[in-house]
């Protein structure tokens, strides 16, 4: 299978990068390989705990993207129960960093605790 550019696709290799820069301090190569953990993709074995520690890593540095996954983990419950707070509180933080996306994942996790707070 072809990538982007016509290359071979070489996940293994690809990982080794995302590794690479992650010692080289990327909190973006944080959230990819996060991803890639999230999903199974690039033959790796799916593992929710080591996608949320890589995004809880990169969220500390003031990543966006791993601060919106980081809510995404607990509103789904990734590795462990669901928490829409805590998911509403990283929501909020990845807004406040700058990420666009969040605002409607936000609003959603607000209407839900509030949801759960009324006899409706």
């Amino acid at each position: 299978m072809e990538g982007r550019t016509g290359l071979e696709r070489d996940y293994k290799k690809g990982v080794e990068l995302f590794e690479q820069a992650i010692d080289e301090g990327s909190d973006s190569a944080l959230v990819s390989l996060g991803n890639m953990y999230d999903h199974g993709a690039g033959g790796l074995e799916k593992n929710p705990r080591k996608a949320v520690a890589l995004y809880l890593r990169a969220a500390k540095l003031g990543n966006a993207d791993g601060m919106k996954d980081m809510g995404l983990a607990y509103a789904l419950g990734m590795d462990g129960p669901r928490n829409d707070q805590i998911a509403a509180d990283w929501f909020a933080k990845a807004v406040a960093a700058g990420s666009e996306d969040s605002y409607v994942l936000l609003g959603l996790e607000l209407r839900d605790l509030k949801g759960a707070g009324s006899s409706n």
